[in-house]
């Protein structure tokens, strides 16, 4: 009989409160002492959480409101005020509104058939007790324990390690034995004979349900959650409820769930290998229709080689080709999530049922750990500064404030879990989708995508991905917005972990061709002075994201300034590595690149403001150059959002980044592709301008650029930078096609300049190909600003964008 899998439930149910009570006693080991209450929420349901509209009315914003609100946050100071931010432009036009999962799939079909089947069987147990007809009885005891043997053998069939479940076999076992037993309850039957014969079915079929509630039911929830502003997450968690004594609980939450999670992977080999082949399952069932793979910790100790080394849940991405119509996207997305929701639950079977046959090794490793590592204060100090630290400075980490929806929606989650003080979580895995219009998708489909690993049939990125990402949390800590400052060390080790890959070097070389482009020749020679090697390619890739942010290659006169300023500081950083110590040497290179990082932000504020005041000589030239039949000029990129912020009405709030030169576009009406602009017209133009130029003050030396078929103009008036000086780049005519009927135009002043709704899109493609942290931040602000102009001159949205995103 299945009975003793109730014991094996009770078994799992004593490790997840054993776990509640070790964090417990940690917490409570904090200084300051706090009183808390940690238990496992027994009676739980799945979720989804999402913006619901409170009304008809449309939002002024395009893109789609919800994108358009994380863009718009993207310019507050620190991560609680973009998200505080992104709730209450909300909140303006939705609601939350918490629900069930979305219908669909095996595994809620499974999980309906089973409530349907022990209905039926509370009505033949009752039919029994009133005393039915026995023949009757047995007939649909039969019926059910068919329905018990499929959801059995669906069971078993979902995992390898399901059919070493004994207690599903003996379910399995005593559903089939059922048609026998129910013989004996036929016409002209002892009375007495059948009555046991049919008790006997009816007790085997009670077992069996409970047996199977406890794993089609599981220990697990499955949550949908729509309502973070740049991505939607779907989880697979354990649920833990939380209660604080003295203080605010927001915090203790994140401090209880990270040791939750943690305790509950500590040493368990059986739920690693469960997850490695519950990622791979899901990877096959999404059959390359998106792009997933594995992240953080655990996608890192696959690119390093050592799966087995990762630590907590199973953080996982999916990408949906941001190319795509917003509707087809949205399409995409709703079949995604059908796909992950479906899977997430069959995991929450395995789980449910492993766990309860691995209950003891769960205690055990609990236990060992709440009577060493949990016992000394150090160990508590290191728990609670992660996240405490934070607290005092009132910042609140942004990625565990977008990953965890009890922080952002903490009212919510206390309604939902009915308890007064809110939930907490032992985490298993995390799917995270980046919205359609963000900029974080844009970015991974065009740079993570192409180098996509797999082993064991587990996904992960290549070596780029976790150094850029390793890279952005180092200078945000150096930057005194991250929460997490005192992590920056162990960050430090595994930035220089992952260089020390062959997969880095890859990297490095592609790095390295934005350095060498730039024709940066003072600090090639410095870096190749380098004695470490990870130290040295370090250094190459942060001076080629500085080639790529900065727009070297297109200014000779900036690169060579910034060629002879910086290694200059190069030499010095390099003379004083006395040490060999390689973590305090990528310290100093990260803080000479947060020096020239604010060096350069500081001169092309400077600059910006320099080529915004040569407007009326920007508007002269054009004019003069513009005059050819058919030919109309365009004002581009960073230098057209500038006008738009500058003749805006009504004034907006918000930055934009500062323009790096007027980029023009001159288009042939009579040329419908780029190949029919010729060398001779080119050539002409060249002429021309260089003729027009010379009768304006404002413009210098005149050349052009054969290859991108561009002519560009430089100041005559130079520009300081550091100990030297340049002439910027002031005007880029680019010779380009006719336009595209359906492109946008406004006229800023006399010039004639690319639409808001062409800027929005260029910024968050040049936001995605831009690597240095600092000048992504201000596209970013950048966009959020387009945005907001764009919704002062839209009554309604064009019909056609109206996405239901």
């Amino acid at each position: 009989m299945p009975g003793t899998l109730c014991d094996k439930d009770d078994a799992a149910l004593d490790a997840l409160g054993l776990l509640a009570r070790t964090v417990t006693g940690i917490i409570e080991r904090s200084q300051p002492p706090e009183p808390v209450a940690i238990d496992y929420v027994y009676d739980h349901h799945d979720l989804t959480i999402r913006w619901v509209r409170k009304g008809p009315e449309l939002p002024l914003y395009w893109p789609p409101y919800q994108e358009a609100i994380a863009a718009l946050s993207a310019r507050e100071s620190s991560a609680k005020q973009r998200q505080l931010r992104s709730g209450l432009l909300m909140e303006r036009y939705f609601q939350i509104m918490p629900g069930p999962l979305p219908r669909g799939g095996d595994a809620q079909n499974t999980r309906d058939n089973l409530t349907a089947q022990s209905k039926h069987l509370n009505a033949i147990v009752d039919a029994y007790k009133k005393g039915g007809d026995l023949i009757e009885i047995g007939a649909r005891a039969q019926k059910i324990a068919s329905e018990f043997a499929t959801i059995c053998q669906y069971l078993i069939d979902l995992d390898p390690s399901m059919q070493t479940i004994t207690c599903l076999q003996t379910c399995l076992q005593t559903c089939e034995a059922v048609p026998v037993a129910c013989a004996k309850i036929k016409s002209g039957a002892i009375v007495d004979e059948a009555r046991a014969a049919a008790s006997t079915c009816l007790r085997n079929l009670i077992a069996v349900r409970d047996a199977l509630r406890s794993i089609i039911y599981g220990f697990c929830i499955v949550t949908n959650n729509e309502a973070i502003p740049h991505f939607f997450l779907l989880r697979l968690l354990v649920p833990y409820s939380l209660i604080v004594k003295k203080s605010e609980d927001g915090i203790y939450r994140s401090i209880a769930s990270s040791q939750l999670t943690k305790l509950l992977h500590n040493e368990q080999e059986w739920l690693f290998k469960l997850l490695q082949r519950m990622i791979a399952a899901l990877s096959r069932e999404l059959d390359g229709k998106v792009v997933f793979f594995l992240k953080g910790g655990r996608g890192l100790a696959y690119l390093l080689g050592t799966p087995e080394r990762g630590e907590n849940d199973w953080d996982t991405q999916i990408l949906i080709d941001p190319h795509l119509p917003p509707d087809e996207w949205w399409r995409l997305y709703e079949w995604t999530r059908a796909i992950v929701d479906n899977m997430l639950l069959r995991d929450n079977f395995v789980f449910s049922a492993n766990l309860m046959a691995n209950a003891q090794s769960l205690a055990e490793a609990t236990k060992t750990y709440a009577t060493t590592k949990a016992v000394s204060a150090e160990t508590v100090d290191k728990v609670i500064d992660n996240v405490f630290v934070l607290a005092w400075q009132d910042m609140i980490d942004e990625n565990a404030l977008g990953l965890d929806p009890l922080l952002s929606l903490e009212s919510v989650w206390r309604d939902i879990a009915d308890k007064p003080s809110g939930s907490c979580k032992a985490e298993l895995i995390d799917v995270g989708i980046p919205r359609y219009y963000t900029i974080e998708l844009l970015q991974q489909w065009r740079h993570v995508r192409g180098g996509i690993n797999s082993v064991n049939g587990v996904p992960y990125p290549g070596a780029s991905y976790f150094i850029d990402d390793l890279i952005d949390v180092i200078r945000e800590s150096d930057a005194g917005i991250s929460p997490s400052s005192n992590k920056r060390e162990t960050r430090l080790a595994r930035l220089l972990e992952v260089l020390g890959t062959d997969d880095a070097q890859l990297y490095v070389a592609w790095e390295q061709g934005f350095v060498k482009t730039a024709g940066l020749v003072l600090c090639q020679q410095q870096v190749s002075r380098v004695g470490l090697p990870r130290i040295r390619d370090l250094a190459w890739i942060l001076l080629g994201q500085f080639c790529v942010a900065y727009e070297l290659a297109l200014d000779p006169g900036l690169a060579e300034a910034f060629d002879v300023v910086n290694s200059a500081t190069l030499k010095d950083l390099i003379d004083g590595m006395s040490s060999e110590n390689e973590i305090k040497q990528a310290g100093l290179v990260f803080k000479w690149c947060d020096a020239v990082s604010a060096m350069m932000t500081m001169h092309l504020a400077e600059r910006g403001r320099f080529v915004l005041s040569q407007n009326s000589a920007i508007f002269g030239l054009t004019a003069q150059v513009a005059v050819a039949p058919k030919v109309s000029a365009v004002a581009e990129g960073s230098y057209a959002a500038n006008l738009h912020r500058l003749f805006a009405s009504p004034t907006i709030e918000g930055n934009v980044i500062p323009a790096e030169f007027a980029a023009i576009d001159l288009h042939y009406e009579t040329c419908v592709s780029e190949s029919e602009i010729s060398d001779s017209q080119l050539d002409g133009f060249a002429q021309t301008v260089e003729q027009a130029a010379s009768r304006i003050p404002a413009f210098g030396i005149v050349g052009k650029i054969d290859v991108l078929k561009t002519v560009n103009v430089f100041a005559k008036t130079s520009l300081p930078l550091g100990t030297t000086s340049y002439c910027p780049l002031l005007i880029r005519f680019s010779l380009r096609p006719r336009l595209s009927s359906n492109i946008v135009l406004n006229r800023v002043g006399p010039l004639a300049v690319s639409g808001l709704l062409e800027l929005i899109p260029w910024c968050r493609g040049r936001a995605a190909d831009v690597g240095e942290w600092a000048t992504r931040w201000k596209l970013a602000e950048t966009l959020g600003t387009l945005i907001a102009m764009e919704a002062a001159v839209l009554a309604r949205p064009p019909r056609q964008l109206r996405a239901k995103l």
